[in-house]
């Protein structure tokens, strides 16, 4: 399952109301909504995690994506979510998230940024068309590209992996239109303004990127417990600042249903970025991610992930390195609602590139997380 099917999954989760008792009795929101068709959904993200290092490498680059802090209490997300989507005719969806992670999300540099505040953010807000096996998008939405998705209840770990931070994008603003071929086989076809990056500025990194991305994906389910997707991004993109090449990534995610209670996944990534540095020059990197989630029964479930990234040429993370990770969660699900995990992650890069709070780096770190999720 790709990242834009598990978010649309997890926006599918529906706030649950009672019957109206009698039949003269004032409808609630709820009963509105629900007549309507229109699907409201949200969660409550906290944790507490400690980090070994300072949550930064060595050149001030953020070596988490949402979690780069060294011993702290965060409010990740309030995430509020409305959508009409009818399987044929015209509809729409907005989600809109605050806290901390937001405020990376929206940093419009394609890379994780150490942030201590928090920040509004429209994770997505389209319009949609559907007709027959046509659906067509159009406004802001969440990449196609990864395993691992923005929405923390639809992600196995507490944690994002080095690759949805530093190896694809976030999101998009453009256009969008899947076709099914049949039951088993879908195409899509996009044109957006880039990576995370709603409309091209004046000024910093986007200055006079008015080129767009093309994106081109194919998903596939030949057997039902295998989903296959592919998605290719070609296009304009800012190596260095006032430096603007072409940027292509190929992304590959397969997710197999071992059994009712066993899911295994695997991704591959390998991008590159011309004019990355000065002009004529070229970055490359590429990675690998094992995911793998087993249901020990309706109230327990344990998570791994193994990852390795190849920053080639140090232009994702600012350093020429080979990073590994080894992730593993514990999750308690009391309700429908609530969801408690504890994780445990080790990271070892090749350089000596963790920034320490000492300010003694070194090529290795460890945390420990504990997160609560209200979902609704």
């Amino acid at each position: 399952m790709n990242r834009f099917s598990k978010t649309l999954l997890a926006a599918s989760i529906t706030m649950s109301t009672a019957a109206a008792g009698a039949a003269d009795k004032t409808p609630t929101l709820g009963d509105v909504l629900q007549a309507s068709d229109i699907t409201f959904s949200g969660y409550v993200d906290t944790s507490y995690s400690y980090l070994t290092g300072s949550g930064a490498f060595t050149n001030g680059t953020a070596d988490r994506v949402y979690d780069a802090q060294h011993n702290a209490f965060s409010l990740h997300t309030i995430d509020l979510a409305a959508s009409y989507l009818p399987a044929s005719g015209f509809g729409g969806m907005a989600q809109f998230d605050y806290g901390t992670d937001p405020a990376v999300t929206s940093a419009g540099t394609g890379l994780p940024a150490v942030s201590g505040g928090s920040e509004v953010d429209v994770q997505q807000a389209y319009m949609q068309y559907a007709t027959g096996p046509l659906t067509v998008m159009a406004g802001k939405f969440v990449t196609l590209a990864g395993e691992e998705v923005i929405v923390s209840p639809s992600d196995y770990n507490f944690t994002r992996g080095i690759l949805f931070g530093y190896a694809i994008p976030f999101s998009h603003t453009g256009v969008r239109a899947s076709y099914a071929l049949n039951d088993n086989y879908k195409v899509i076809v996009g044109v957006n303004n880039g990576w995370n990056v709603v409309t091209p500025t004046t000024t910093g990194a986007y200055a006079g990127n008015y080129g767009k991305t093309l994106e081109l994906g194919f998903a596939a389910t030949p057997v039902k417990p295998l989903s296959l997707n592919a998605v290719l991004y070609s296009g304009d993109e800012p190596g260095n600042v006032g430096v603007i090449g072409r940027r292509d990534l190929l992304d590959l995610v397969g997710s197999y249903n071992a059994t009712d209670a066993l899911t295994l996944a695997l991704e591959a990534d390998y991008g590159q970025q011309t004019d990355a540095v000065t002009v004529g020059s070229k970055a490359k990197w590429d990675g690998i991610a094992a995911y793998a989630n087993y249901n020990l029964s309706s109230l327990w479930r344990v998570a791994g992930r193994l990852e390795y990234f190849d920053d080639k040429d140090g232009y994702t993370t600012g350093i020429a390195q080979k990073w590994k990770e080894a992730t593993a969660t514990l999750a308690y699900m009391p309700t429908v609602h609530v969801e408690l995990r504890g994780e445990v992650r080790y990271d070892k890069s090749d350089q000596n590139s963790f920034g320490m709070v000492s300010g003694n780096p070194k090529d290795s770190q460890s945390s420990i997380g504990l997160e609560g999720l209200y979902k609704f």
